[in-house]
């Protein structure tokens, strides 16, 4: 019976409180004046003789105001279902008003119904709520929550202290009775999203205890902890993520900073990020993770905040490797300030080694656009460089959003299409937003079916390299039971794959430039399909490629903190493969081919 009421709920859900409401209001109108026309018409015409319950044609001629206003009295009577119909059957009467009173009854029943409705209230709203299947439960107060369910296409129960539509629950101080109302056992996922990281964590831990095979999603504002935390119970499915990582990935992504490098004729990936909060640090660990490329291989860093010089002690102390991988540079300043010492610093930094991107990794409270436009002012005037600045902005600030890839960047003759159309395009100094809701989520793959069908794919073929799968821990073979880091390492090698296939040879520029089939921006898990860019049989291309997994894989590691050792000490984190490719034995790089060779089947299928 619980069964069946809450399929009858879910059904009744759509019509009560979904779009399909507009049809309810359309159909309780058309039908009350389907009645009321049906009823005017038909007592004009008839009247009702009580002495022999029979209805007879009115005389001509003896129709005046008071039949009319008769006329009128009755015809709005069968819209409330007024017993003057019951008088005779259905069949004995006129056709007229046999329409009047089957459609003024469906009204009446369509009309008590939303007063039952309105009575009950938030109640109702509960119960629909209850009754949900295959929908997402997000918990939590952090902005995340209310916009993940606007972006949602699939039905979302919000579970909240400050709820405020009839998707929402408001907690209890019992988690376990708040889910089994929301109807925790028959949705997809549960997402937590509090503002503080520590009570994400801990609640998130608590709920999958009790929904070890559900999908659950704890939200870190602190890209870098998410990497650490372990879980209580292993035989879960508990995953943290951050939207900042998200935001940062979404945009290396689609400007990707090798394509930008490469249109100068740069030898070195240069990006500079003004803000080194959050936001600005997983920049940092995003343009290492997705832009190792061999066209153009070095990489470099400038960093400009007014707390330089705490915020490189923090984060040389989180990845104590990483500043002898890359060339990375910290200046303390602010730019909507006159420095002589800094402005000195910036112009010979960008001399010296000319970036291909700006970062403008503000916070909303600092005016990431004020310092944008300043910024692009003093590099105009002097000549500081003319890279494109990317601006932190959730809600656009005004700019316009441009196609993905490189744009006209670097371009210096423009065709007849690109000089009408050049707004839509990155190019020097251009102001371009990054950072919204949508992309965030869609950088964390949060809007995805499946939230790691690719790093599953790249586990797996791992595993198939191991020779001596003796020292692999059943954990480790397991995705679901395997420790965090390394399914962050495996969701980082799919997030490379793009600039694998550039360094191969695919044309990246276009495919991003042209966006999917339906004119939309390609979202971060799409790949190109049914593509030859491998020569699997090209031993120098093989070992190419392979070489460039190593470097990519070697930040990986470095990022985490890693360093190198004569032998492996997983808690001292030691690994003696922190070495060139050329140093490896024939069997760790085997482990770098397989991936290639997993990259060409993903993108040679359909």
């Amino acid at each position: 019976m619980l069964v069946l009421l809450r399929i009858f709920l879910r059904r009744l859900e759509k019509l009560a409180f979904r779009k399909a409401a507009a049809l309810y209001w359309l159909s309780f109108i058309g039908l009350s004046l389907l009645a009321f026309g049906a009823g005017v018409y038909g007592w004009w015409r008839w009247e009702f003789d009580a002495a022999d319950a029979i209805y007879q044609l009115r005389e001509v001629g003896s129709q005046n105001w008071q039949v009319f206003v008769e006329t009128i009295q009755l015809s709005i009577k069968a819209i409330f279902a007024s017993d003057i119909y019951v008088a005779t059957s259905l069949a004995q009467m006129p056709l007229s008003l046999q329409i009047a009173r089957l459609a003024g009854a469906v009204a009446f029943i369509l009309m008590v119904g939303r007063f039952f409705l309105f009575a009950l209230g938030g109640r109702a709203s509960r119960v629909f709520l209850w009754a949900r299947c295959d929908h997402d439960i997000v918990v939590g107060d952090h902005p995340l929550a209310f916009e993940y369910a606007k972006l949602q296409k699939r039905k979302v129960t919000l579970l909240c202290q400050t709820p405020n539509n009839e998707n929402c629950f408001k907690p209890s101080k019992f988690i376990a009775d708040d889910l089994k109302r929301c109807g925790a056992k028959r949705a997809r996922r549960i997402i937590v999203a509090h503002n503080l990281d520590v009570e994400t964590w801990s609640q998130a831990q608590e709920i999958a205890s009790l929904y070890p095979n559900m999908e659950i999603l704890a939200h870190f504002m602190d890209s870098w902890l998410l990497e650490r935390v372990s879980k209580a119970d292993p035989a879960t499915k508990l995953k943290p993520f951050s939207l900042v990582a998200g935001v940062a990935r979404e945009v290396m992504l689609a400007h990707p900073p090798y394509l930008l490098a490469r249109r100068k004729k740069h030898a070195v990936q240069h990006i500079i990020i003004i803000g080194f909060g959050e936001l600005g640090q997983a920049l940092v660990r995003e343009f290492l993770i997705t832009s190792v490329s061999s066209n153009p291989l070095k990489m470099a860093v400038t960093i400009i905040d007014p707390q330089a010089k705490a915020l490189a002690a923090e984060f040389h102390a989180r990845h104590p490797g990483i500043k002898n991988a890359i060339d990375l540079s910290f200046v303390a300043g602010n730019l909507t300030l006159h420095s002589p010492t800094v402005e000195s610093f910036i112009k010979q930094r960008c001399s010296e080694i000319p970036p291909c991107a700006v970062y403008i990794a503000l916070s909303e409270d600092a005016q990431p656009l004020v310092t944008a436009v300043a910024m692009k002012d003093r590099a105009e005037r002097e000549a500081w460089f003319d890279a494109p600045i990317f601006v932190n902005s959730r809600n656009g600030s005004g700019l316009r959003s441009v196609l993905q890839g490189s744009g006209l960047y670097g371009i210096e003759n423009y065709n007849e299409i690109q000089v009408k159309e050049h707004a839509k395009y990155v190019s020097e100094l251009k102001l371009v937003p990054f950072g919204s809701w949508r992309r965030g989520m869609d950088g964390t793959a949060l809007l995805s079916p499946d939230y790691d069908t690719l790093a599953r794919t790249f586990h797996e073929t791992y595993l198939k390299t191991q020779t001596n799968t003796a020292n692999i821990s059943a954990i480790e073979h397991n995705w679901d039971y395997l420790e965090e880091e390394y399914r962050v390492s495996n969701r980082r090698v799919a997030a490379h794959m793009r600039a694998t296939l550039d360094s191969a040879g695919f044309n990246l520029e276009t495919w991003l430039e042209e966006g999917t089939s339906d004119g939309q921006p390609h979202s971060c898990v799409d790949l190109p399909r049914s593509i030859q860019v491998f020569d699997m049989d090209d031993v120098e291309e093989l070992e190419r490629l392979a070489r460039l997994q190593h470097e990519r894989w070697m930040l990986d590691r470095l990022l985490n903190g890693w360093r190198l050792g004569r032998l492996r000490d997983n808690n001292m984190r030691l690994h003696n493969h922190l070495v060139d490719y050329g140093q490896l034995d024939d069997s760790v790089k085997e482990q770098d081919r397989a991936m290639v060779r997993q990259i060409a089947n993903l993108v040679q299928t359909d």
